[in-house]
């Protein structure tokens, strides 16, 4: 079977249900390195479910000793995003085979489709509609790698401008988050940074 307008829109974020651990099946084979890609996604929900558990600590406590609100909804969206990521991505993981039969089933309405007669009515709309799926697609990208980059940047760049101002060097974490240790130190907060980036 030819390449489906499904296939070429899922290969378009296909990248980030790997780095994930969640697979889509691309083209009709069925979803394949399912033990590996279930370790990347242990990985990836133990890491994330930690960050939660210490973001939601930070702001039980920030309540609790009367933090700012304007400090508070600095973490609230994230602790909100991050719940909802959990949420789709155990959905993914337990329907995975109900999402493969669906994504089959489109594939075989598309093809059905394809084979009936041709209008250029018809074509102007399915064109009109893939071009704006790949728009909102690419969209998304763009939005968000900007925001993964303004996340990561922030906190060196107000080090650097704080550092111009007081000559010493005080260590920020993109994302405020309880730790049992001190993220601060010299010695953890490089890995703390990168840990935190790819958990965003």
């Amino acid at each position: 079977m030819a390449e489906t307008f499904l296939d070429k829109s899922l290969s378009k974020v296909h990248i980030m249900f790997r780095c994930s651990g969640t697979n889509i099946s691309i083209g009709e084979a069925a979803p394949t390195n399912t033990k590996r890609n279930r370790c990347v996604y242990g990985f990836n929900f133990i890491w994330q479910n930690t960050d939660l558990i210490g973001a939601i600590s930070w702001f039980l406590e920030g309540i609790i000793s009367g933090k700012s609100f304007t400090e508070l909804t600095y973490i609230a969206p994230c602790i909100i995003l991050s719940i909802l990521s959990v949420i789709k991505s155990i959905s993914i993981i337990i329907y995975e085979k109900k999402v493969y039969q669906l994504m089959q089933n489109l594939r075989i309405m598309e093809a059905h489709e394809r084979n009936r007669e041709n209008t250029t009515e018809k074509e102007k709309i399915i064109k009109k509609g893939v071009n704006f799926l790949n728009l909102v697609i690419n969209g998304l990208y763009v939005f968000n790698i900007l925001l993964l980059a303004c996340f990561a940047l922030n906190p060196l760049a107000l080090m650097i401008l704080n550092y111009m101002k007081t000559n010493e060097i005080e260590f920020l974490l993109p994302f405020l988050i309880t730790y049992p240790f001190d993220p601060y130190n010299i010695k953890v907060w490089p890995i703390v940074y990168v840990r935190q980036i790819w958990t965003g």
